[in-house]
């Protein structure tokens, strides 16, 4: 991953040139974080918010690389740094979609609708990019940087929350999601979801690409998209 080693000096380095600049640190834990590196991504994050309270996209990576980490424990605590990334910058459709995402870990699926319908409301187009960043972290040569794939299930999984898990696109990228971090058990089941939610009237050729994925997965291979 050369792009991200080039990241990761620059951004050790502006660190270094002011241990007090938080959007800095914040940046350097951003780039920790699609490395695989979590414990020092969180470290970052936690820096950064203490140098600069009032920094939205501090609090918002601490909630997500917690949720991301998967520990049940700590849900409570990334709803909580979620939240108060949305109190600061609450016209953010970002923020908004990562916290519903957190309240949807909680079990709390009516405050997470409602989250999801904001952030739609403040930027419609907002999953189309979620989904795609999703296809592209799993699908391609990204997909073998260590984080790309937890994070393509994140994102993947929101589109699906977003829409109920009732829309087969999202399922479909959440599929490749899951093949990309070697969870082909899961990429299975969804892909037959994905399958399962495709309306009659889709092309023929949708319903074909879908079915071709399954059969990878149920050989235990990830999907590789094409190169354009």
């Amino acid at each position: 991953a050369p792009r991200l080693d080039e990241a990761l000096a620059y951004n050790r380095k502006a660190v270094e040139l002011s241990d007090t600049y938080a959007v800095a640190h914040n940046n350097l834990g951003v780039v920790y974080r699609r490395l695989g590196r979590v414990s020092d991504a969180l470290r970052h994050f936690h820096r950064a918010s203490e140098i600069d309270p009032h920094l939205p996209s501090a609090r918002n990576n601490l909630g997500v690389t917690l949720l991301q980490r998967g520990r049940p424990e700590q849900v409570a605590l990334a709803v909580d740094f979620l939240r108060q990334a949305v109190a600061l910058a609450p016209r953010s459709a970002k923020f908004r979609f990562d916290l519903a995402s957190g309240l949807v870990a909680a079990g709390r699926a009516e405050e997470a609708a409602q989250q999801f319908a904001e952030g739609l409301r403040l930027d419609p187009g907002w999953l189309a990019i979620v989904a795609r960043e999703a296809w592209r972290l799993a699908t391609t040569d990204l997909a073998r940087q260590p984080g790309a794939a937890d994070e393509a299930i994140f994102l993947a999984r929101q589109a699906c929350q977003a829409t109920g898990f009732s829309q087969a696109e999202p399922l479909d990228i959440l599929g490749a999601a899951y093949a990309a971090a070697g969870r082909f058990d899961d990429a299975v089941t969804t892909a037959r979801q994905a399958l399962d939610w495709l309306p009659a009237h889709a092309p023929a050729e949708q319903r074909r690409a879908i079915e071709q994925r399954l059969r990878l997965y149920e050989k235990r291979s990830p999907y590789q998209a094409s190169a354009d």
